[in-house]
């Protein structure tokens, strides 16, 4: 175990100044892949120690600045205590925590990777609806890339009322939903091919009603803007068995419409207790969503 030792400072003018006291707050608030996380209220540096239910007495000493540590590589089912205290550059360490229990679990599979976008870089690209005839009588297949259009984004939340003397506005409505993105599609010999677009954007919250002010009126907060609309992933279909003149109809995807602004919230009535008792002002509704940037597209790329 690490041992620091520190020599005394000037009594008068430092003895006012505290030894940190434990920790407080401590809690586990993660387990994943990379160890057990765990955290607590900020003081100073830390001094954090681990003892497994096999051994003799405390591990070595872990110092850290900020107020979280990771205990990585635990044994899985097994038994481990945990305890830390805050340190002094002046007068050294402070209490040591209650002991805490930790019994790590089987970590959770890695998240699925994130798929790349494909590239279109071969072939034909439609960004507008087409037909389009199989020119070729020595190919018989086609590789199709098929992407929708981009969601649209969501509302912004409608303002909050005023309130009137003593009174409060009510909150403002959330903003709607922005709607997906349309997707694109290829058909060829009565078989459909399909690009999905990508999702809407959710609305923003509503703003908070304002009000309860004796002397004045404030307005309330203005709504939150909602969330983009997701791009979509292109995905990729093949189509065999073709023949000269063989048609594909190509329809493309277009942007998902932004989600409509929420309503204004109803301003507040002043209190009975005074002599204004008139409403507050409602508040403004959120203005819609923007529609998705991008409309689908469709490649066709010939193979052998």
């Amino acid at each position: 175990m690490s041992v620091l030792t520190f020599n005394a400072g000037p009594p008068s003018r430092l003895e006012s100044v505290p030894v940190p006291q434990p920790p407080v707050g401590i809690e586990i608030f993660l387990e994943d892949a990379e160890g057990i996380h765990i955290r607590w209220n900020r003081t100073s540096r830390y001094e954090v120690q681990l003892w497994d239910d096999d051994a003799e007495d405390w591990g070595d000493s872990e110092f850290v600045d900020q107020p979280q540590y990771t205990f990585k590589g635990l044994e899985v089912g097994k038994v481990h205590l945990f305890r830390l205290r805050g340190w002094s550059k002046l007068f050294g360490p402070g209490e040591w925590s209650n002991e805490m229990k930790l019994i790590p679990s089987e970590p959770p599979p890695p998240p699925a990777p994130t798929p790349e976008p494909l590239t279109f870089t071969e072939g034909t690209e439609y960004t507008r609806n087409a037909s389009w005839d199989w020119p070729y009588d020595d190919r018989s297949s086609a590789l199709l890339i098929l992407q929708g259009a981009n969601g649209g984004q969501g509302g912004q939340g409608g303002g909050g009322g005023e309130g009137a003397n003593r009174g409060a506005g009510s909150d403002g409505s959330p903003g709607n939903a922005g709607l997906a993105g349309g997707s694109s599609t290829v058909v060829v010999s009565n078989d459909t091919y399909t690009g999905p677009g990508g999702g809407g954007g959710s609305g923003g919250a509503g703003g908070a009603g304002g009000g309860r002010s004796v002397s004045g009126n404030p307005a309330g907060d203005p709504g939150c803007i909602g969330s983009t609309g997701s791009l979509p992933y292109a995905v990729t279909e093949i189509v065999t068995g073709l023949s000269k003149g063989d048609t594909f109809q190509v329809r493309i995807g277009q942007p998902g419409a932004g989600g409509g602004g929420g309503a204004g919230g109803a301003g507040g009535r002043g209190s009975e207790q005074n002599w204004n008792t008139q409403s507050g002002d409602p508040g403004t509704a959120g203005a819609a969503g923007s529609a998705g940037q991008a409309p689908g597209r469709v490649r066709i790329v010939p193979l052998g």
